[in-house]
């Protein structure tokens, strides 16, 4: 059974809120290189080895969750960011 395309549902600044076959993620693209979220899990995977939507590098980096947890997640990422932004400014 192969699994689908992973769709790029929202993008904010470095950070991708994805979905795949009914599952959600977020995965933060900086420095050629796919992150997840989760600070104790911070492993780099590639993002150059299938071009600019890495697929590979996407489903590794993903904590992969439902739509509602991941959606919360990636507003509560987007808010930080924005926070330090003003901090930072």
């Amino acid at each position: 059974m192969s699994e689908g395309r992973i769709n790029i549902r929202q993008r904010h600044g470095s950070h991708l809120l994805i979905e795949r076959d009914g599952r959600w993620g977020i995965v933060e693209r900086r420095d050629d290189g796919l992150y997840g979220i989760d600070p104790d899990a911070r492993q780099g995977h590639p993002d150059n080895e299938q071009g600019p939507d890495n697929e590979q590098g996407m489903d590794a980096a993903a904590d992969w969750t439902d739509e509602a947890t991941a959606k919360s997640r990636f507003e509560e990422v987007v808010a930080r960011g924005e926070a330090l932004a003003r901090k930072m400014w």
